[in-house]
């Protein structure tokens, strides 16, 4: 009977203590939870003007009264995935403006290298993909130009109006050997057809009775440069 009423006894002191020291923690500090509002207020309202940076440090203030909180931990997120869609925006526009500016110098290599960092920042956007075909079509042009330079005595196989037939005579230019280039004359609005191409007309002299026999005997040799 003694040991029960000791019991209680001890029980009530115990709940006075903490009633107590509840009161005196509310009294002279403010609760965490009021503190937490408030900074989530700040907050909320900074990244609804979108004063991203600002923003963010409010919700870590609130984060550190309210460690497990969600909704801060959430905004945070949020805040970094839209910084970090802008910085790839802004990278990506520096690249493309940095190829624009190569592209317009007729520097292309450099134009397509940037262009392809342009391509890897944001693979959804079409303007780089665009311009690196138009690139290689530019460089295979000047490449061809080249060769009409370098090897200025084509032997002919072929003329023709329509592009169906020219295609088909080049595919089997290509599997019997040959390299072919296709040569516009303007005049005759004619597109010439080349089994391959030579520096020199004896080389060309050389070639062409074999290439007669191999695709056809009306075969001849045009000098033509890109020069002319």
């Amino acid at each position: 009977m003694i040991k029960s009423k000791q019991t209680k006894i001890i029980l009530s002191l115990t709940i006075l203590i903490l009633l107590a020291f509840s009161i005196i923690i509310l009294h002279f500090f403010p609760g965490n939870y009021t503190k937490y509002q408030r900074e989530i207020k700040r907050a909320d309202k900074l990244l609804e003007n979108l004063q991203l940076e600002e923003a963010k440090i409010h919700y870590h203030n609130a984060l550190s009264y309210l460690t497990d909180a969600s909704h801060p931990q959430n905004q945070i997120h949020r805040i970094d995935s839209i910084l970090l869609s802008r910085h790839m925006e802004t990278l990506f526009t520096s690249e493309l403006q940095t190829a624009d500016s190569f592209f317009i110098a007729g520097a292309y290599e450099q134009a397509r290298i940037h262009y392809t960092k342009a391509g890897e920042v944001a693979p959804h956007h079409s303007a780089p993909i665009v311009k690196l075909e138009e690139i290689e079509a530019i460089m295979n042009n000047q490449d061809e130009k080249q060769k009409h330079l370098e090897k200025p005595f084509h032997i002919v196989v072929g003329v023709f109006e329509n592009a169906k037939n020219l295609e088909q005579t080049k595919k089997m230019i290509i599997q019997k050997g040959g390299q072919p280039l296709v040569i516009y004359r303007k005049k005759l609005n004619l597109q010439a057809i080349t089994y391959n191409s030579y520096s020199t007309l004896q080389e060309a002299y050389n070639n062409l009775a074999q290439i007669k026999k191999l695709v056809t005997p009306d075969a001849w040799i045009l000098y033509h440069s890109e020069k002319q």
